[in-house]
Formats: structure tokens, sequence, C-alpha cells
């Protein structure tokens, strides 16, 4: 897997207020498989945007094809302490989110992974596989760490 430097973008969504020492509870493990497109010049791509929240990631599971360069967009609102970073800790590596607005990693994906808030409070992991199931994401991978599992 190959990381790209992050970019960050404003998003349409603006506004918004810190919501430090918020008691919001994480938001529910939810599922979706990263879209497929053609670029202009033919190339096939997949692409898929979490949203970032005080309660979590949604989707906090993510299935992703081997070897297809990806870009995971994490779209934010309002930050706080604990939410302002991602990392990955199996690539040793994150990012840092700005408060509403977009943080673009680029990838491609070869093996299963994780990615968590900067403390470690919920995260969420990304299956790989060969793209021949595009509705399920498996409930369990060997691969990754168990906290962050759904299921």
């Amino acid at each position: 897997m190959i990381f790209a430097k992050a970019e960050e973008t404003a998003n349409e969504e603006g506004g918004g207020s810190c919501s430090c020492g918020t008691t919001e509870s994480p938001l529910s493990p939810t599922q979706k498989r990263a879209e497929q497109v053609i670029t202009a010049d033919g190339e096939l791509k997949q692409r898929i945007t979490i949203l970032v929240s005080a309660g979590g990631f949604d989707p906090s599971s993510v299935a992703m094809e081997r070897n297809i360069p990806a870009t995971i967009l994490f779209r934010t609102g309002s930050l706080n302490e604990r939410n302002y970073r991602v990392s990955f800790p199996e690539y040793n590596t994150g990012i840092e989110l700005m408060e509403n607005s977009d943080s673009i990693v680029t990838l491609v994906p070869d093996l299963d992974f994780t990615f968590t808030t900067w403390k470690g409070d919920w995260g969420g992991w990304v299956f790989v596989d060969n793209g021949t199931d595009p509705l399920t994401v498996p409930a369990r991978s060997e691969s990754v760490s168990p906290s962050f599992l759904p299921g």
C-alpha cells in the first residue's frame, strides 16, 4: 500500500462549532463498498467518503478491491481533541483533519487495514478482496485489530 500526501479541501457544509467535551456515543458499525469509477484517461479507480463526527466514522467498515488505486475522503464537521487525527496503525502513518473540510488519502490497497482516532477511542477497518462479492463486508478478519471489527 502506498500513501500519498493527504490533501485538504474545504467542504461545502461550512459553519459548525467545536463539540469538545461532547458525550455523543460512537456510531453503530456501518458497512459500504468503495465505488469504482473510470477516469477520463480510462483508468479504473475506487473511492469512498467517510464522515467523521464526535461519535465515530461512517461508514466504519469498508470493502475495497485489491490493487485498484483508491481515494479515501474523510469529510469532517465539528472536530474535538479526540477525533482531529486519523491513524493507520498497520502502516505507522496518519493524517491530521481540519474542521469543516475534506482530507484525502490516496493508496493502492493490498492488505486489510484499520483506521482509528489518534487516541484509539474508535475506528474502522478496510477489508481488501478481489471484488468477488460487491455487497458484503465480512464480519471478521484475522489481519486487523479485533477492537475495530464489526459484529
